[in-house]
């Protein structure tokens, strides 16, 4: 017998109509041509993928860590199937990933994206239409963002030192 739903989950009749500060807010919306044997058995399910149906994540932050885009390790990420992640997520992915580090699944779509030899994930396309405004001007003098595999790390390369200055 599957387990009732939590009554912040059930749908009140006006649920249709309301707003989103309602509890029915966070479910699919009703169709005016549903009948009531369609809401009781849809309530009554409890098998997987039969829940709310909750709004989409920021497209502001990760939807892995739900942490929002910066500029250096919390960089948007995009794979070749048009997902976006962030750096850090995208290192752990790869590591927890079999084989040699040469492509990453898309946790979303499984779609593989392949990894430009010795640069990695660093060297995918940053979408910079996804960072704050503050962290979208390339910072003076900031080094560059390096994925050691091996290690597992994630690391700020200093930028090399001004000509001229030794």
């Amino acid at each position: 017998m599957p387990c009732p739903r939590p009554p912040w989950l059930r749908r009140s009749r006006a649920s249709h109509s309301s707003g989103l500060g309602s509890p029915g807010a966070l479910s699919a919306p009703r169709s005016q041509s549903r009948g009531e044997d369609e809401d009781a058995e849809e309530e009554g399910d409890g098998s997987p993928g039969s829940g709310p149906i909750l709004p989409p994540a920021s497209p502001m932050e990760c939807l892995i860590c739900v942490s929002p885009f910066d500029g250096v390790f919390k960089l948007p990420k995009r794979l070749d199937c048009g997902h976006v992640f962030c750096l850090e997520c995208l290192a752990r992915l790869s590591l927890a990933t079999a084989g040699g580090g040469d492509a990453v699944a898309c946790p979303v779509c499984r779609a593989p994206t392949r990894l430009a030899p010795r640069r990695g994930l660093p060297a995918l396309p940053t979408q910079p239409g996804l960072l704050p405004r503050d962290a979208r001007a390339p910072p003076l003098r900031q080094g560059s963002v390096r994925f050691d595999r091996r290690r597992g790390l994630l690391y700020l390369r200093p930028p090399p030192p001004p000509p001229g200055t030794l």
